[in-house]
């Protein structure tokens, strides 16, 4: 009993590990991937407003509405929006198997840590 408790801990302990590493990992390419996603976005001046910490849409809207330029502005809005989707639908179907691998290895810690409860 007490050889099977310390082999679960140490299945335990090694899974754990495993995937702090994997997710470490991910991390970093998600990352990467956000930032020229950013940059992109930067990149084009009527998405530009959106990016500032500043940004508030009933001044960007009063201003827009003001300049008689709403129709553009709604555009550049749904164009960002849409950009937005795009990107994150992307990166969700490129971890699909990692994000499902990653249920499994919870479910299958989940077991050992009853199993260890259970003594």
């Amino acid at each position: 009993n007490a050889n099977a408790n310390a082999n679960a801990n140490a299945n335990v302990n090694a899974n754990q590990s495993q995937n702090q590493n994997q997710n470490q990992n991910q991390n970093s390419g998600t990352t990467t991937n956000l930032s020229s996603f950013m940059e992109n976005l930067a990149s084009d001046s009527s998405l530009r407003v959106f990016l500032d910490p500043e940004f508030n849409v009933e001044e960007y809207i009063e201003a827009e509405y003001s300049k008689r330029t709403i129709t553009a502005a709604l555009e550049s809005s749904e164009r960002a929006s849409a950009s937005i989707s795009a990107f994150v639908r992307e990166e969700v179907i490129k971890r699909q198997d990692e994000l499902l691998q990653e249920v499994e290895t919870v479910s299958e810690l989940e077991e050992q840590i009853e199993f260890v409860q259970q003594g």
